[in-house]
């Protein structure tokens, strides 16, 4: 709350960047949660956190995180950001064990 919301996205990105360098994958869940309520509606920032709850065994909420992209931000994506959206979105579903999702 203190930094400015720009600033305060880097130093979270960071932050998670650290945390899953150092193996603490874990924390750096619940830190997505705080840098995606800083930039609800920013698809970078949903996809960061979309991959981070993926790479840490989470793959329902990295697809709900991923689908949220796709219907809110489909439109304003590079090929190659959509790409890497539709990748990470079949990994999580097929993950979540239910590729029909």
């Amino acid at each position: 709350d203190a930094l400015p919301e720009g600033r305060g996205l880097g130093v979270l990105s960071r932050y998670i960047d650290a945390l899953k360098k150092t193996g603490n994958g874990d924390k750096a869940v619940g830190v997505t949660e705080k840098l995606v309520a800083l930039a609800p509606d920013d698809p970078k920032v949903l996809g960061r956190a979309a991959k981070v709850q993926l790479d840490a065994g989470e793959p329902r909420e990295a697809a709900r995180l991923f689908k949220l992209i796709l219907d809110q931000h489909e439109a304003k994506l590079g090929a190659d950001e959509r790409a890497d959206v539709m990748l990470g979105y079949g990994q999580a579903l097929l993950g979540s064990g239910d590729p029909d999702a």
